[in-house]
């Protein structure tokens, strides 16, 4: 038996953006790991330095840093611990990752210690492209998709080759103070809930994205049975009804989406669950899926046109079907289930023309009744295939995120960025006016059935925390 501490660093937020930065995410991806290192026989602890520390803040430069130190860290670590596990949970996050490897290989100086990459999540970055950082850092090894592990004393599949993944070991992490937030990546409407991913990867080869380096373009589909009893199990175990799907695109197999909707209903179970980090909407295949999803608690679907330009979809290489996205939007509107949009400005090649037509979309997408959109700067990301051309910038990890202020045409495109949100607010206000009045009702009640709704009010706890805290270090 193998001792394992596996570790979530503190999490960073940009403190001249805290409506984009600053994602409180719950480490599934750590607590599925923790979970399949026990069902081999292994003894896991976890340190959940965000979690544990959720109002501990410190002003580091330019970041806002929330969570344990890297010396409470490390008195945390049991001094019998076989090998540690430090999660690069997102790209943002490098500098607390990194300093953390650092601080742990100070401490701990014959101990093995694996950096175990996110592959799950568009904003995690491609340790295999980074690893000479984290080598110099102290680190043994990094852990991805591709790694032959046993080599490393134990064997740690994290692709799911073998069959579905047992059930995330959240009783090793602090849920209650996760709750407490009352702000998510998903909207956070009860008062609580749990990620769940129900599959891995994703086909396409979106060029922004770094998701095709780090999956190879795979997709594996977890089972209907075992997605449905892992809500129920939440349930149970935890008394969570509300789950939010952390899939990067889980309807590519849109009968294995029915057949999920199917045994929800057929066992009368009352609970909701939300595509949070997006969807392929040409996976959503007619009226019939949407019908099927909404009777079964889906009340909240995120999908990402990216561009309304087909020449800057030609550049990403990103496929996008207008016809049927109007016929699924119109649909999932028509159910009432909260739709979200996603754009990225700003991609190499871009044009003014391009982005008048974006701007022209996102005001039909408004008029239609289209509940939020979502407008990400481009920026370069570590295994993304756009990564060389910006990779002269020098600029550090953690500056590489959806407002990249060191980008010569930031200015600009932070004005289109904020004009377009206005612009979307005031046509939704002309075309649906109880709906803009109800999101406002949600802020104050701190019931979020949008992301629109819930980043301000995160952006404001963050903005507190930033005029309380005092300069520190990681």
């Amino acid at each position: 038996m193998t001792r394992f501490t596996l570790i979530n660093p503190a999490l960073l937020a940009l403190r001249n953006d805290l409506m984009t930065t600053g994602i409180a995410y719950m480490p599934i991806g750590l607590a599925i790991i923790a979970a399949q290192l026990k069902a081999q026989g292994h003894k896991v602890s976890v340190i959940d330095a965000f979690g544990e520390a959720i109002y501990q803040t410190r002003k580091i430069g330019p970041f806002l840093c929330m969570g344990l130190s890297t010396k409470q860290i490390v008195d945390l670590v049991p001094r019998d611990t076989d090998v540690i596990g430090v999660y690069a949970l997102t790209l943002l996050n490098h500098n607390a990752t990194i300093t953390t490897v650092k601080a742990l290989r100070a401490y701990f100086p014959f101990v093995p210690i694996a950096v175990i990459e996110n592959s799950q999540a568009v904003t995690a970055y491609s340790l295999s492209e980074v690893a000479a950082l984290f080598y110099e850092a102290g680190a043994t090894y990094i852990v991805t998709e591709d790694s032959d592990n046993s080599q490393n004393g134990f064997d740690l599949d994290i692709t799911w080759s073998d069959g579905d993944p047992p059930f995330p070991s959240w009783d090793l992490f602090p849920l209650h103070n996760y709750w407490s937030l009352r702000h998510a990546h998903g909207p956070f409407t009860s008062r609580r809930y749990l990620p769940i991913i129900t599959s891995r990867g994703c086909p396409f080869n979106c060029k922004f994205c770094v998701i095709p380096f780090t999956n190879k373009r795979r997709w594996v589909a977890r089972s209907p049975e075992t997605v449905v009893e892992e809500m129920a199990w939440g349930g149970k175990k935890f008394g969570v009804f509300e789950f939010h799907w952390e899939d990067l695109n889980p309807t590519v197999d849109d009968a294995r989406i029915r057949d999920i909707c199917q045994i929800i209903a057929s066992r009368d179970m009352k609970l909701s669950w939300k595509l949070v980090a997006g969807t392929k909407v040409e996976g959503i295949k007619d009226e019939e899926s949407i019908d099927l999803m909404a009777a079964a608690g889906c009340n909240y679907i995120s999908i990402s046109p990216e561009s309304a330009s087909k020449h800057v979809l030609n550049l990403m290489g990103k496929p996008f079907n207008f016809d049927h996205a109007h016929k699924i939007i119109k649909g999932i509107i028509k159910k009432k289930i909260f739709l979200q949009c996603c754009f990225v400005l700003g991609f190499p090649g871009e044009t003014d023309e391009d982005r008048d037509m974006t701007s022209s979309f996102i005001m039909e997408l408004a008029s239609m009744g289209v509940d939020e959109i979502a407008l990400f700067i481009m920026t370069p990301v570590p295994g993304a295939a756009e990564y060389e051309r910006f990779q002269k910038n020098n600029r550090s990890l953690s500056e590489l995120n959806f407002s990249p202020t060191w980008r010569n045409d930031y200015a600009k495109l932070s004005i289109l960025r904020k004009s377009l949100y206005r612009r979307f607010v005031f046509q939704k206000t002309m075309h649906y006016p109880f709906k803009v009045m109800r999101q406002s009702f949600n802020f104050f009640r701190r019931h979020f059935e949008t992301k629109m709704e819930m980043v301000p009010y995160k952006a404001l706890r963050y903005r507190f925390q930033d005029f309380m805290s005092v300069n520190g270090e990681y």
